[in-house]
């Protein structure tokens, strides 16, 4: 590799990374720590251990003369375990030990056959009669165990069987023969894996391994079924491996470990020839449903050939290599089986093997261990080379046993016939990452570094593989993650190799780490155009611009990448030009000379296919370099700095996009403006967010956006976006359409002389009328908003939305317009016109009289008419002086009409209507006023200019239409005595005729009179005989007492009240005036009678009183007919009384009700 990048020039470039020391790590450390157990002094009084077994932090230690204990290690307590032998003939012999990963089920298997259970609450061991003569060598415990029953799970015994067993409550429930290999070869080792089904459910995987094969079993779902009617020539299809040697240890030979982020699992077999490591894929298990046929065991595993760890040599004949673990070996194996080798499992795996076998494998995280006689060697899982030896002294520890691991924890566990180690295993993955990085895995071991350091030579050395293959561009992004190598260098070195996109990318990516390191910034305040796509794209020109102010490195990296765009495109436009310069010429050749061969035409088509490739690399680094720009967009110091690069490089396209991301958007504006696109104008501004500054642009540029685009500058304004523009300060430019005196005199005279000149005109007036349109639709539109008025006739518009623009809003080519300099001065140009027009111009009056001066300068009248006609006097939006003068002015008769009567001038009204001889408009102002008379007078003035014309059937008429305020004898006085009246004999007998039936009506009005007062007369004598006469035995109508007891009130419907009582009725009745009164009253009444007052006084004053509260009966009168809209129990009624309205049922009542039934 080193050569490679000295060949490329690499070497120049020096990385303090690979030129520093190699880092000074400890490796992995594996130290047995001796476990003191309490009662260790008897173990070897007890000949020794022969098994043990660990789970979940509970140890069984089985000893030579048969004794079992169960000891914690945490707690440093143990407990003997009793037997019960069935025979007491037999002597206690204990061969295995197994105890589930929860450490609650333990099965004890005797050298005899015996098999017994302990419980982790017992500590009595039961005998199971139904696995008795079983020699078990392995147990696959149910994973879903409880603390009564251990499921069923799974026996291999010495003899070859599989057995499906199920203890409860301490007993053997059954043991059901599943299966029996050929030649009753021993089952060393089972397994059992579930694995997830796609519609729910799990899948049972049963491994089992012997001494040459491996077996896979796959439920479905159960492994019950896999197993019926199961023969011996049926076993190659559950066959996964096989090794030309047995395996040399008896006891566990598989160890299954999970796969990180995975639930795949690895699986490591311990054969005669090393150990076979492969990958079991529970994912693709799970794929197939249950109900889909199995495939066949191989295809369960990696589709990569298996690892074989070769057992080690020992120190004196040691070989370093492997088999299946090296790149080149794994290549080979591949290439020779696809030349049709034959596929056999005798093929995957060598025929010798390496070192001498161990005693007992156990797999970690990251280390093999191999327990010897005399020693303990630790092999890398990533490389298979040693590790670590570690000497066991036979002095020291004993006569070693096996190794063996806790699922629980993952501790791991030495033991001796003497001692049980616990192995204290630190940092097993401190050089992982050195492994990882010399097999080239750099993300892996780039996961695996634990210090910077270790992750800075992880990435130089993989930039120095990457250049060693040439591919600058990864290398550049990597050496971008570095701090180690110097800024400076890298660049010089992609400089030196012209690598200007290795380069940029390297810029792009630490200035990502510096935007990532500060945060995302804000949203951008412009709309994206039409034309770009939103700039949310991901990978190395993704950047995210800081909230907070830039760092300067990022204001460099920003400007030398944009340096580092432009160059790249000024590159790709030279070669595309030249490309197509000379693709021209060779096609003006061959046009001259014969028909283009099939070599010709192939190479025309690949000149085009370089030219569209051009293009295409032209189109993406122009988007990038727009994703570079949006993405600074928020940096003001860079703004000048960027406009100078871009209009340098004459990039006047992104100069424009990259001051509208900026907000700069005045700066956009000018720009279309000095190119004189103003329908774009107006599209920016419509898009723009900034309302102050849109606002003010649309202010300064409306007098030339106006002239030359007036329907699209009539829709902007019109949209509702715009609703809270100030319109007062458009109106000068909406003005400036009418043009001057001047202008108007001199248009008159070239339409008077006809000819060419006279159809320029023509097209200009056609112009002109376009924009006192748009001026008029867009001053209709102000006004509706400032008088907020809905109803369009009041406006003098026949309907629809003042929104809706007439004509469409195409664009169209523009003529010649001055720069945006000359703007202010032709914005207010009418600053003369405006003096002319004479009126009030603030607020919503100003509109009005704008929309008024240009309905009375257009061609018809009648918009002005309707207008007018629709307002209501005394609430005039506009100056009605003004308005009334420039109608004068400008010769609009009929309109004036209208003012005088809008002012209340309605004799002038009528007046000016009879000027221009239009009765009809003076009609409408003679019914103006409200005064029937003004308007009698008003209408004798229409007859008598009628009259004068000597219009007898018009006269007529006119007395007809008044609606009865002319008579046709108030209009004879002004008919000359030479006119004949013959014409009007029917309406002079008419009016005879009326004043006839009026005297007659009158007379009739007077006898009704007569006969009413005569009636009125005779009802007053019966009143005056009228009496009331009140019995002996009458009582209040109030409290029921007897009326004669105190002062009473007697009526002449027949009701008696006590004063006092009516007086408690009247008085909360009574309204807020007649109340006082009534207290006055009293009061007078009162002070009358201390001084002694006349009688005669007294009777007056009494008199009052009574007026007040007998005017009338309390419950026939008024008084009764106002309580009917009140309730019956008022807010201030006790409980008592608000209960006794309750409405109960009597039991008495509903008893009757049942007998009549």
């Amino acid at each position: 590799m080193a050569r490679v990048s000295e060949a490329l020039g690499f070497s120049s470039l020096s990385f303090p990374a690979l030129s520093a020391p190699e880092i000074e790590e400890s490796g992995p450390s594996f130290v047995p720590r001796v476990l003191r157990i309490n009662n260790e002094a008897s173990l070897k009084g007890r000949g020794g251990i022969v098994s043990v077994a660990a789970g979940s932090r509970c140890l069984y230690i089985a000893c030579l003369n048969g004794d079992l204990l169960r000891w914690y290690p945490d707690e440093n307590e143990g407990t003997r375990i009793e037997f019960q032998a069935p025979r007491a003939t037999d002597r206690l012999e204990i061969r295995r030990v197994f105890l589930d990963e929860k450490g609650m089920h333990c099965l004890v298997a005797m050298a005899n056959g015996d098999n017994y259970y302990v419980h982790y609450s017992s500590s009595q061991a039961r005998f199971l009669t139904r696995l008795q003569d079983h020699f078990v060598e392995s147990v696959a415990w149910n994973r879903n165990t409880t603390e009564s029953s251990t499921r069923d799970f799974i026996i291999g015994t010495r003899h070859g069987v599989l057995l499906e067993c199920l203890i409860e409550g301490g007993k053997d429930r059954h043991v059901r023969p599943l299966f029996e290999f050929p030649k009753r070869t021993p089952v060393l080792d089972v397994h059992v894996e579930t694995a997830p089904l796609p519609g729910g459910g799990h899948r049972q995987l049963l491994l089992v391994a012997i001494p040459r094969h491996l077996y896979l079993f796959v439920g479905n779902p159960t492994l019950s079924a896999v197993f019926q009617n199961l023969s011996s020539s049926d076993l190659k299809t559950f066959l996964a491996f096989e090794v030309p040697q047995e395996s040399p240890q008896a006891g566990p030979v598989l160890q299954l470990l999970k796969k990180k982020g995975s639930v795949d699992v690895l699986v490591f077999w311990t054969t005669g020839i090393g150990i076979v490591s492969s990958t079991l894929c529970l994912s693709s298990s799970s794929a197939d449903g249950a109900s889909s046929p199995l495939p066949p065991a191989r295809a369960f595993f990696s589709s990569e050939s298996p690892v074989v760890i070769s057992f080690p040599f020992p120190s004196l004949q040691e070989d370093t290599s492997f088999f299946g673990g090296s790149e080149g070996g794994a290549e080979s194996e591949r290439d020779r089986r696809g030349k049709g080798a034959r596929d056999d499992d005798d093929a995957l795996f060598p025929s010798s093997p390496g070192g001498p076998p161990p005693l007992s494998v156990t797999v970690t995280d990251f280390h093999v261990l191999l327990l010897y006689d005399d020693r303990l060697v630790a092999l890398s899982r990533i490389t298979h080379e040693k590790v670590v030896e570690l000497p066991l002294s036979g002095v020291k520890y004993g006569t070693v046993r096996r190794l063996l691991q806790d699922r629980f924890d993952q501790s791991v566990f030495l033991y001796t016939d003497a001692f049980v180690c616990q192995l204290v295993i630190s940092k097993e993955s401190a050089q992982a990452w050195r492994l990882y990085l010399q097999q080239g895995k750099f993300a892996v071991a780039l996961s695996h570094c634990a210090t910077a350091a270790q992750r800075e030579r992880v990435l130089v050395s993989q930039a120095t593989w990457h250049v060693g293959r040439g591919r600058f561009v990864e290398a550049a992004e990597l050496l971008a993650q570095t701090r180690s190598v110097p800024f400076e260098d890298i660049c010089l070195f992609f400089l030196a190799h012209s690598q200007p996109l290795a380069l940029r990318s390297f810029f792009l990516s630490r200035y990502k780490q510096l935007a990532n390191a500060v945060g995302a910034g804000p949203e951008m305040p412009f709309r994206t155009p039409g034309g770009a796509q939103p700039l949310n794209g991901e990978g190395a020109g993704h950047l995210r611009p800081s909230a907070a102010s830039p760092t300067p490195q990022q204001v460099m990296l920003f400007v030398w990448t944009v340096e580092l765009f432009l160059h790249e495109l000024a590159q790709l436009d030279s070669a595309l030009s030249c490309r197509l310069r000379r693709d021209r010429n060779l096609g003006r050749d061959e046009t001259s000379a014969a028909p283009a061969s099939e070599e010709e035409t192939r190479e025309e088509e690949e000149r085009e296919r370089a030219v569209e490739l051009l293009r295409k690399r032209q189109r993406e680094t122009e988007e990038e370099l727009r994703r570079l720009l949006a993405e600074f967009r928020g940096v003001d110091e860079v703004q000048a700095t960027v406009y100078t690069l871009l209009q340098a490089h004459g990039r006047f396209e992104h100069l424009h996009f990259f001051a509208e991301l900026c907000g700069d958007f005045e700066s956009v504006v000018i720009h279309y403006l000095t190119r004189q696109d103003y329908a774009t104008v107006i599209e920016k501004l419509a898009q723009m967010s900034d309302l102050p500054l849109r606002d003010a642009l649309l202010y300064r540029l409306a007098p030339l956006l106006f002239r030359h685009e007036p329907r699209a500058f009539t829709a902007l304004c019109c949209a509702p976006a715009f609703s809270h523009i100030d319109s007062a300060r458009l109106i000068p430019a909406l003005l400036h359409c009418r043009g001057t005196k001047q202008q108007k005199e001199n248009a008159e005279a070239e339409e008077e002389r006809g000819g060419e000149r006279g159809e320029k005109t023509g097209e200009k007036k056609t112009k002109g009328e376009e924009r006192r349109e748009c001026a008029i639709h867009l001053l209709t539109h102000f006004a509706r908003q400032a008088t907020n008025c809905r109803d369009a006739s009041v406006l003098g518009i026949s309907g629809g939305s003042s929104s809706e623009v007439p004509g469409s809003f195409a664009r169209r080519p523009t003529a010649a317009a001055p720069r945006l300099q000359n703007s202010q001065n032709a914005s207010f140009s009418t600053s003369q016109k405006g003096r002319e027009i004479q009126g009030s111009w603030k607020g919503s009056t100003g509109l009005w009289n704008a929309l008024i001066v240009l309905k009375a300068e257009s061609g018809d009248e009648e918009d002005l008419l309707r207008l007018l006609a629709a307002q209501k006097p005394g609430h005039l939006p506009f100056d009605p002086q003004f308005a009334l003068r420039f109608c004068l002015e400008n010769k609009r008769e009929r309109s004036a009409v209208l003012l005088y009567g809008l002012l209340g001038l309605h004799k002038e009204a009528v007046e000016k209507a009879l000027s221009t001889n239009d009765m009809t408009l003076g009609q409408h102002a003679a019914n103006a006023p409200t005064d029937p008379a003004q308007r009698q007078r008003l209408w004798l003035r229409l007859a008598q200019h009628a009259a004068v014309h000597e219009d007898v059937p018009a006269l007529v008429a006119l007395v007809r239409q008044s609606g009865n305020l002319l008579k046709i004898q108030d209009v004879l006085p002004y008919i000359s005595d030479s006119t004949v009246i013959d014409s009007l004999k029917e309406d002079i007998c008419a009016s005879l005729d009326a004043y006839e039936q009026r005297i007659a009506s009158r007379y009739q009005e007077m006898e009704t009179h007569k006969e009413a007062i005569s009636a009125l007369k005779e009802e007053l004598k019966t009143v005056n005989q009228r009496c009331v006469v009140v019995e002996v035995d009458q009582s209040c109508d109030v409290c029921c007492e007897p009326i004669f007891t105190e002062r009473f009130y007697a009526f002449g419907c027949g009701h008696c009240f006590h004063a006092s009582c009516c007086q408690r009725l009247r008085v909360p009745a009574m309204d807020v005036d007649t109340l006082a009164e009534f207290e006055r009253r009293i009061v007078d009444l009162d002070r009358a009678m201390e001084r002694g007052a006349p009688a005669e006084d007294l009777e007056q004053l009494e008199s009052a009183v009574d007026d007040i509260l007998a005017g009338e009966c309390s419950i026939c009168g008024t008084l009764m007919i106002r309580s009917i809209a009140l309730p019956f129990i008022g807010a201030g009624e006790s409980l008592e009384e608000i209960n006794s309205w309750n409405i109960v049922e009597d039991p008495s009542d509903l008893q009757d009700e049942d007998g009549e039934s």
